[in-house]
């Protein structure tokens, strides 16, 4: 699997060349070469860059996501590979037909994770609240069916960022929240298609006009890396700075190459979502909820 992440922020021309992705930046005077099987993820920022069907191919065949940006610079559109895995039709209609109990079970792992990671979050960033949330990562039950993910949320939040309205858009750590949210999640994806997952078919999440329902559920672990980061960039800056400077998007693309731990591994975030998914698809063959591996802060982890 290729571990560089591409970042292409001004006018270019992308093709390819042999098995290279060439970036041509006429304007910078500027050519670069980049083995494909060394890439994960491009993010092409710029609205005045064209890219070759040819790239595009090969892009899939490597298994790379790509991400396009909207007008306002944040990640709004993913192209995935399709139907990569040689045992993809078994995949995907056991995914199709996994039990209701299985389903339970995972949801409940999820979730006792990913409010477990936010309680580490808070002690990391030497907010209050650590020892509330541990105590309710230990109260999940069975498909979250008391609803310790809202309340852990809700708690979470007014502790790790002050004032907060997640609908604000004048509020700058939304727009750096979202951004680094849609790169992971794009990196999820991607992996979900190379391991013959459809993205659609979720554990917990089934809006059917979502296409990452599944993508949608197993963020939910690895969304505290992105929080700890955003307090990084906003140290500095005030929140009402709504617009992301080149320097901020490159610091929440580079998430993915930070380390977390899984099942006793550290790994970048990359190879953990690849270790998440292997062991899913591992939960899903033998019907067993105890194979799947969720990431959590390494020991000792400080910002």
């Amino acid at each position: 699997m290729g571990w560089r992440v591409i970042y292409i922020s001004n006018p270019a021309y992308l093709s390819l060349k042999n098995t290279n992705f060439l970036i041509d930046q006429k304007e910078l005077n500027e050519k670069v070469s980049i083995d494909l099987e060394d890439i994960s993820v491009i993010v092409i920022e710029s609205r005045q860059a064209t890219i070759t069907t040819s790239l595009l191919s090969a892009i899939a065949k490597e298994k790379i996501a790509l991400f396009v940006c909207d007008e306002y610079h944040h990640p709004n559109g993913l192209f995935l590979p399709f139907s990569q895995h040689s045992r993809f039709s078994k995949i995907a209609h056991i995914q199709k037909d996994i039990s209701k109990p299985l389903k339970n079970k995972l949801w409940k792992k999820i979730i006792q994770i990913k409010v477990l990671n936010q309680a580490k979050a808070l002690k990391v960033c030497h907010q209050d609240g650590y020892k509330k949330l541990k105590i309710l990562s230990q109260k999940v039950q069975s498909n979250d069916k008391t609803y310790i993910e809202s309340y852990a949320a809700r708690e979470y939040f007014f502790y790790m960022f002050e004032d907060i309205n997640r609908r604000d858009d004048m509020d700058g750590r939304n727009g750096a929240l979202n951004y680094g949210y849609a790169i992971i999640r794009g990196a999820i994806s991607r992996t979900l298609s190379a391991y013959g997952f459809i993205p659609a078919f979720g554990i917990n999440h089934s809006n059917e006009l979502n296409s990452f329902n599944l993508s949608d559920d197993l963020i939910e672990t690895f969304r505290v890396f992105v929080d700890v980061e955003v307090i990084k960039i906003y140290e500095d800056c005030a929140v009402d700075e709504i617009f992301l400077t080149k320097e901020q998007k490159a610091q929440l693309i580079n998430l993915l190459n930070i380390y977390v731990d899984i099942d006793g591994e550290k790994l970048s975030v990359l190879n953990a979502i690849e270790k998440m998914v292997q062991t899913l698809q591992k939960s899903y063959i033998q019907d067993d909820y105890n194979f799947l591996k969720l990431p959590t802060f390494v020991k000792g982890y400080k910002i």
